[in-house]
């Protein structure tokens, strides 16, 4: 009963072959896409676990701007800030 069932499918691919490859193009797509997204949800649930009290890290992240300029991206030396002295 498979046997019949492969022979329908493998008559099928040939005589619509334009329809075929546009089905099975989506199907490798689509799971590539689902297996690309489980990968990273996997990378980034396990991130950290190598050490030991990985449940105590945490991560600090701050935003400040001096002047409209990203903290990240300032220098105190710059003349910008009149209390600092470069050199």
């Amino acid at each position: 009963m498979i046997r019949n069932y492969f022979k329908i499918a493998c008559r099928n691919l040939v005589n619509n072959k334009v329809y075929s490859v546009i089905n099975i193009g989506g199907l490798v797509v689509s799971m590539t896409v689902a297996i690309h997204i489980g990968f990273r949800i996997y990378n980034q649930l396990s991130f950290n676990k190598t050490h030991e009290n990985y449940n105590r890290i945490a991560q600090v992240m701050q935003h400040q701007t001096f002047n409209g300029i990203i903290g990240a991206q300032t220098n105190p030396a710059h003349s910008e800030f009149p209390s600092h002295k470069s050199g």
